[in-house]
């Protein structure tokens, strides 16, 4: 599974090599056909520590300067561990997965267009990702949260019991009530997938950044709330030894794009999209809700005249349109596909393409976001081939595939019987997504359809 410890923090913490550590290099490579594995995952057993490979199968990790084992593994490979005694300068260290045996079952082709793609109707599915072709699900039962990872057969490959999680839940002081504190362990927790396709679990006090390795989920990294949304969600891709960040600015009108190497810590500015008019009028009502508090006309504590009555009735106003619609940033993505960055400014009606040394090459006209029911969300397929652009129209969701060699829109695909779906993704020839039944609302069921 393509997890990894995020090195954003790294780079934005200015954080040191510890003592008495070293830095082992490598690749990971398929001992079939020799190719180098993308997202292997490499670990120092016993700990925390590890990172996983490139886009070549590179990695690079900081190890102690005594005897450790080492652990790599791969979804669908057999894990290796390597004793290390002594690292010698200079000799990067090769590894070579061997694939899984797997049997095949035999199943038969249903004439069925939307089906399970989690076939166990019993199962409480809090959320889902998709990893490596299976699917990565966050459950509920008998009280338990569920990590599992089931296959295309809704055959379990490993799962785990998140039990610090549930603790940390079950433990903090925030609520309210009895009744607030059930409501919030069912509803927030969530699985994330970030820039690299590695896999977060999202609680009510934390993020932990996971991988599934031997059967046993493992914790790699722990956050509070806000050092996940300071350094983790700016960082949107991965683009050789560069991380995409997005920075907002300007009551968030401005959207930034800019690469950060991994290792030298080079900055290179891509681009950035503005939106000047609304940035104006969020500028308006932001004076007018929160530079205006505190300018009233006093008196004795406790009364309020008419004058500040609607005084304080003209600020709530202002503070409502400001957060609500003015500081909402515009849908402008920036994607990845295959060698090229796709930027979709749809405040220009354009979609601007970067080569991967960010050099802006041409810029095409585009109206996908011009239709009635525009959703403003692309998404891209789990293979990183395909983007498709979503409109809903009566509660049914259209996935409106992109050509990216002149902008226009080469098919539409219906999802069908299900209104407001959740979560949908795309993956092979298949649409995921989770939905709620109208018979109990309060569960969900995670569903495909094909589409190709």
């Amino acid at each position: 599974m393509k997890l990894k410890v995020v090195t954003l923090l790294a780079i934005l913490l200015n954080s040191v090599t510890l003592l008495g550590q070293k830095q082992l290099s490598g690749t990971v490579f398929d001992a079939v056909t020799q190719k180098p594995l993308y997202g292997a995952t490499v670990l120092i057993e016993g700990t925390s520590q590890g990172t996983s490979t490139t886009t070549e199968g590179t990695f690079e990790l900081n190890v102690p300067d005594t005897v450790f084992v080492l652990n790599v593994s791969y979804v669908g490979y057999k894990t290796r561990k390597i004793s290390i005694r002594r690292l010698t300068a200079n000799e990067p260290l090769k590894v070579f997965l061997s694939p899984k045996t797997t049997i095949l079952r035999e199943f038969s082709v249903t004439g069925k267009k939307v089906e399970l793609a989690y076939d166990k109707p019993e199962a409480f599915i809090l959320d889902y990702e998709l990893i490596d072709g299976n699917m990565l699900l966050l459950l509920k039962e008998k009280k338990k949260t569920i990590l599992r990872l089931a296959d295309v057969f809704s055959t379990t490959l490993m799962e785990g019991e998140i039990h610090d999680f549930q603790y940390a839940l079950e433990s903090t002081s925030i609520f309210e009530n009895e009744q607030q504190r059930k409501h919030l362990m069912k509803e927030s927790t969530a699985l994330f997938k970030d820039y690299g396709g590695h896999v977060h679990l999202i609680t009510l006090d934390s993020i932990t950044q996971l991988f599934v390795q031997d059967e046993k989920v493992i914790n790699l990294e722990t956050y509070t709330p806000e050092l996940f949304e300071r350094y983790v969600l700016p960082c949107i891709l991965e683009v050789g030894d560069y991380l995409i960040l997005q920075q907002l600015s300007h009551h968030n009108q401005a959207i930034t794009y800019y690469a950060v190497h991994t290792q030298t810590k080079e900055k290179k500015l891509i681009y950035q999209v503005f939106d000047e008019s609304v940035f104006h009028h969020a500028q308006y009502y932001y004076n007018r809700s929160f530079l205006n508090r505190n300018n009233g006309d006093g008196g004795v504590m406790g009364e309020i005249n008419i004058k500040q009555l609607g005084s304080a009735r003209d600020m709530r106003e202002a503070t409502f349109v400001y957060k609500s619609v003015l500081s909402v940033p515009h849908y402008s993505p920036l994607m990845h596909i295959r060698d090229s960055l796709y930027l979709f400014n749809h405040l220009t009606d354009s979609m601007l393409v970067f080569d991967q040394h960010f050099v802006l090459h041409r810029s095409i006209p585009i109206t996908h976001h011009q239709q009635k029911g525009w959703e403003d969300r692309i998404v891209v397929n789990e293979e990183g081939t395909r983007l498709y652009g979503t409109v809903i129209r009566g509660g049914i969701v259209y996935l409106q595939q992109l050509n990216l060699d002149n902008g226009k829109i080469d098919a539409t695909y219906k999802l069908e019987e299900q209104t407001f779906p959740e979560k949908v993704r795309v993956s092979g020839d298949y649409a995921y997504y989770l939905y709620k039944r109208k018979e109990n609302f309060t569960k969900k069921y995670l569903y495909k359809q094909r589409i190709h």
